[in-house]
């Protein structure tokens, strides 16, 4: 038992240094220059040595790109290229991400690893894993691969990952406008829930959507027991998109000189990184040619230790430094023709099946966001606030009731605030954007609410 238990102990061994001599090896090729055929997965190593596309999967990890940046989540993403493959189309074979294998389903880990990966700019960084995670070796190299993704592409999904942690949104992505949507009375969330039409309706049209205050519903303290109609509203607001003037709270000229302000900070800061790097191998150097017992050695590795501090510091301040730029450029990208890209999906819309609505609805969400930021929802007067870019414009839109046998709701603008011309005239009409109806007594007063209040001053002294 004892001989058995050695034998299987040195042929442990064994393996454990062949693996890391195998992956040693394999490091050590990259980083000098030389091309295997283990690659990423849309990829393959050609005749002359070098990768090249596959012209399939590279179309489907470009879709991929496309689809996060429209606002999909890697779950919806990978449920709805599982659903095509199931359809039978064998172009959305599952691959996995890194390396050229097949594999059994697309995964929300296999789309996410491919989204945060730079090989799909081309770029190689040198690695291997220990003790299950993956280690950094060397400097990235750009121009390794092929680049298969857009560096604006890259900048635009990877600042929609940190602005949009919403979860999943179901089959057909019945709120456009999840994560913005409050009540005005406790500011909790509202929720969409669905109603059967009534017998007297037409047979076959399906269910009614509402807005609901998530804490009303829960009787955990909030009063607002009232429904808002979630499709009447929704086409009221895309039906005013041309009135609210984007293109003019989009102007902000100062967005290209801060882009240009933070790229010479990224500049600057790699200057920086490259002069504590240059003096920690100066330190490195000596203390290795120093004697043993020479007396500077502990100074050396004293000063050696704060290089160290410094270039974390500095790698630190250096990516801030990159996510506000991909920030910048995502933002300036995204805002673009926006009026344009709203009338053009919804056109889309109207006339689209079953397998591509989600993807439109998706887009068009996205789209909303670029200036979207809050809606108040309040039951006192059934008035709907919608407040565009942190307050610089809002429009109020108010649900009625429709008569007949049909019933549903109709939902109007009735009022709007822009601070754009208000500021510029020196003028100050707060109604629209600060204040909300309470019930007192049974009458409906309109009272101030001190966070808009605040927020409205702070873009006033801003200007």
């Amino acid at each position: 038992m004892f001989e058995s238990l050695l034998i299987m102990k040195r042929a442990n061994e064994e393996s454990e240094k062949k693996s890391t001599r195998v992956a040693d090896s394999w490091v050590g090729r990259r980083l000098k220059g030389t091309r295997g055929s283990v690659c990423p997965s849309w990829l393959r190593l050609g005749e002359n040595g070098r990768y090249e596309e596959i012209p399939d999967r590279a179309k489907i990890v470009r879709e991929i790109f496309d689809l996060a940046a429209g606002g999909m989540a890697a779950y919806t993403i990978s449920r709805l290229l599982n659903a095509r493959f199931a359809a039978g189309d064998i172009a959305y074979e599952p691959f996995k991400n890194t390396v050229a294998k097949k594999g059994k389903a697309w995964h929300p880990t296999t789309i996410m690893n491919l989204l945060t990966n730079k090989a799909v700019l081309g770029i190689y960084e040198p690695g291997k894993v220990e003790d299950g995670k993956k280690v950094k070796l060397g400097e990235a190299i750009d121009g390794w691969y092929p680049a298969v993704i857009e560096e604006s592409m890259w900048a635009k999904v990877q600042a929609g990952r940190r602005t949009n942690k919403r979860g999943r949104k179901g089959a057909a992505m019945t709120n456009l406008f999840s994560g913005r949507v409050h009540c005005a009375w406790c500011s909790g969330v509202m929720k969409v829930r669905n109603f059967g039409r009534s017998s007297r309706e037409k047979e076959g049209s399906g269910k009614r959507h509402y807005y609901v205050c998530t804490t009303a519903a829960q009787n955990r303290g909030c009063d607002a027991s009232f429904y808002f109609g979630l499709e009447a509203l929704e086409s009221a607001i895309l039906d005013h998109v041309s009135e609210y003037r984007l293109s003019e709270l989009f102007a902000q000229p100062e967005t290209g000189s801060e882009l240009r302000r933070v790229e010479n900070e990224i500049a600057a800061t790699q200057m920086k990184i490259e002069g504590l790097e240059k003096g920690r191998s100066r330190l490195m150097k000596r203390i290795k040619e120093a004697d043993d017992d020479d007396p500077l050695i502990a100074e050396y590795e004293k000063e050696l230790r704060a290089e160290i501090i410094a270039i974390g510091k500095e790698q630190a301040a250096l990516k801030a430094q990159e996510h506000r730029r991909i920030s910048i450029v995502a933002q300036k990208d995204s805002r673009a023709d926006i009026e344009a890209r709203i009338m053009k999906l919804r056109a889309e819309l109207a006339n689209a099946d079953d397998a591509t609505r989600l993807t439109i609805r998706t887009r068009l969400s996205a789209a909303l966001r670029t200036f979207i930021d809050d809606m108040r929802f309040d039951p006192a007067t059934g008035t709907i606030d919608v407040i565009l870019l942190g307050g610089m414009a809002a429009y109020r839109f108010k649900q009625s009731r429709l008569k007949g046998r049909n019933g549903g709701h109709r939902v109007d603008l009735i009022d709007h605030f822009s601070l754009v011309p208000l500021v510029q005239t020196g003028q100050m009409r707060k109604e629209p954007f600060l204040s909300v109806g309470r019930m007192v007594d049974g009458v409906v007063e309109m009272v101030e609410v001190p966070r808009r209040a605040e927020v409205f001053e702070k873009i006033v002294r801003g200007h």
